[in-house]
Formats: structure tokens, sequence, C-alpha cells
């Protein structure tokens, strides 16, 4: 069985697509407006680990090769969570193009700030969005659990609630 669906594969190269497009032609355009601003950024998130490009292209290509053995797991990642890891590892492959091809990121999409900060790139988003819909789900099934937990019963002499525990 293939490590990616057909619609993976297509939903990372639409994401790939679409990044790699709307970076060429910021760095050929440039604009420096009011809503993008064209950034070369050689660090990481937020502008750490500046001019730090092999290291953080390394823990890229790292990344990936450690999401691919997870994608490898048919039964472990499924349905939103499969899909939030696979456009995770579309924003790194994103973000990884320009670190090989220009040794640095094309960040231009400002969020309104007169300071142009933070400003970021499709890639960025991918990443950030899956990241956020990645922990929101566990603290959901977190708090799930701890719910079910709670409604178990304290010792032996009670019997388990019907609303969990239901009889076959």
């Amino acid at each position: 069985m293939a490590v990616l669906s057909n619609k993976e594969w297509t939903l990372i190269a639409a994401i790939v697509a679409a990044d790699r497009i709307t970076k060429i032609v910021a760095h050929a355009v440039r604009p420096d407006n009011f809503f993008f601003s064209y950034v070369r950024n050689t660090g990481a998130g937020f502008g750490i680990f500046q001019n730090q490009n092999a290291i953080l292209a390394f823990i890229a290509a790292l990344a990936l090769v450690v999401l691919y053995f997870a994608l490898r797991s048919q039964e472990t990642y499924k349905g939103h969570e499969r899909t939030a890891l696979v456009v995770f590892g579309a924003g790194i492959m994103g973000n990884l193009w320009d670190r090989v091809q220009y040794q640095y990121v094309i960040d231009f999409i400002g969020v309104l700030s007169p300071t142009g900060f933070p400003v970021f790139n499709i890639a960025d988003s991918a990443i950030s969005l899956s990241v956020a819909y990645l922990v929101a789900m566990s603290l959901r099934n977190t708090y799930a659990g701890w719910a079910f937990r709670s409604k178990l019963p304290t010792n032996k002499s009670q019997k388990p609630s019907g609303k969990f525990f239901k009889k076959k």
C-alpha cells in the first residue's frame, strides 16, 4: 500500500504550488505596501535562529523523514489528523525549497502592522494551521478522556453509569 493516497499527493502539490507561485511573484514584484512586505528570512518563525539556514534546512529534512515514517503507519493516523500531518509536511516542503534554492525563506504576507512584523508565507500558514489543529484535537481528546474517567466508579462496590457503559 502506498504511503500517501492520490488525494494526499494532490493536497501536497496544491499547497507547495500555491506557496511557490506566490513566492515567485513576491520575489519578482517585491511588493512593499500595507498588506504585502518582501522579507528574506534566514531564520525560523518570529525571526529566531537568524543566519542558521543550513541547520534549519537539515531539521526540516529530518522532520520530513520522520513524518514519512509516521504516515507509513496507516492505522495510527487517520482522517483529519492524517490530513493535518500531510498539510504540515507540505508546509515544511515549501520552506525547505526556499532554503535550498535561495538560502533564505521568502516571507511576504504582513499582518497589518506598521512595523511589518510578523510577515509570513503560505507554507508558514500550512504549518501553523496544521499544528494548531493537532493541538486543539489533542486537547479535546485529553479533555474527553478526563471527562470519561471522571464518570468511572471510585470503588468496586459502585456500578458504572449507564451513560458510558452500555450492556450488550
